[in-house]
């Protein structure tokens, strides 16, 4: 304990004391002792401000630590923070450590947390259908094409996984069958950057470094897959992690944070519920609604959003406001 405080004293607003709470017997567990090392150096910042411990904040100066400090758009990490903040506040309150003798944390309830998100931000995560393929014209390799598009009309599965092992007889039509037994009806633009991809045995890495004048990867002539794996590989078996590394090349290269497999399954999820809402008069309840009927089929595609409903509506809310705004 002695050189674990010595370690993180320079750091640390009140440092002996956070020590003791981290070393405690209920924090024995090591990513949650490093996850409370890291927040703590951040809480330091307006501690040091204030001239005292963050168990001891205000409700007003615990909103103002999230808006100013944590400035984040993800209301779920921004839960995470809080509950760790208030169990911490509440280690101090049975240790007499917080002068007025109450945690303010219990104090912030889910709407004063949501409104403490950086809605700009969160609107910055969702990107139109039209808006995507305007990106994916620019794109040189209609697997790159295929992989974006899928991601986005749900395509991906648990983790990318049906993607990982796709060949051209899984579409018929506008059908495509997957590796986890989903059938999905697809658009007629992933059906044809499909198409481009299975005859696709070159591949034009996007890298900035390369330019324009790129080098080629070949792809094994013998492989029928519509996202091939490339013959420099080093291993035989094809990976989710070569997906992930190819989406982040991509979106270096074209500067645009919405090639992430999060942002575009989100922003598909969000496009599919409003194609099937359709309807005149927008207001939250009435999409809701929509949500709660259809739930089963957005959830085959997209995955599970019913356990936490309530979450997710606000995560969606600004977004949502801002395009009903437009639409009207």
């Amino acid at each position: 304990m002695i050189l674990l405080r010595k370690a993180v004293s320079k750091m640390m607003y009140n440092a002996d004391f956070k020590s003791l709470f981290i070393s405690d017997n209920e924090y024995k567990d090591e990513h949650l002792r490093s996850n409370y090392n890291l927040l703590f150096k951040l809480t330091a910042q307006k501690e040091k401000e204030l001239n005292k411990d963050i168990s001891n904040f205000t409700v007003s100066e615990i909103i103002d630590f999230y808006k100013t400090v944590i400035f984040t758009s993800s209301y779920s990490y921004l839960v995470v923070i809080h509950n760790r903040l208030k169990n911490y506040a509440q280690y101090s309150l049975e240790h007499n450590m917080i002068t007025d003798h109450q945690n303010h944390f219990n104090e912030i309830d889910n709407d004063i947390i949501y409104a403490c998100i950086n809605i700009g931000e969160a609107q910055r995560k969702y990107i139109t259908r039209e808006a995507l393929i305007k990106i994916l014209n620019r794109m040189p390799n209609p697997s790159d094409q295929f992989l974006c598009l899928a991601l986005f009309e749900g395509v991906g599965g648990a983790k990318l996984i049906d993607l990982s092992d796709l060949y051209p007889d899984s579409i018929k039509g506008n059908e495509i069958t997957l590796l986890s037994g989903r059938t999905l009806l697809i658009s007629d633009e992933l059906v044809q950057y499909a198409m481009k991809s299975k005859d696709e045995y070159e591949y034009y890495p996007p890298t900035i470094a390369s330019g324009c004048k790129r080098d080629k990867f070949y792809y094994d002539p013998g492989d029928r897959r519509i996202i091939k794996r490339m013959t420099n590989s080093k291993n035989d078996t094809f990976t989710v992690s070569s997906l992930i590394t190819r989406l982040k090349r991509l979106r270096y290269y074209f500067d645009d944070y919405h090639i992430d497999p999060t942002s575009l399954k989100e922003s598909g999820r969000f496009d599919y519920i409003m194609n099937l809402y359709n309807q005149g008069n927008d207001n939250y309840e009435s999409v809701r609604k929509c949500i709660e009927v259809n739930i089963d089929i957005i959830e085959y595609r997209y995955g599970t959003i019913r356990n936490n409903l309530n979450a997710y509506m606000r995560k969606i809310g600004a977004y949502l406001d801002e395009k009903m705004k437009q639409d009207n």
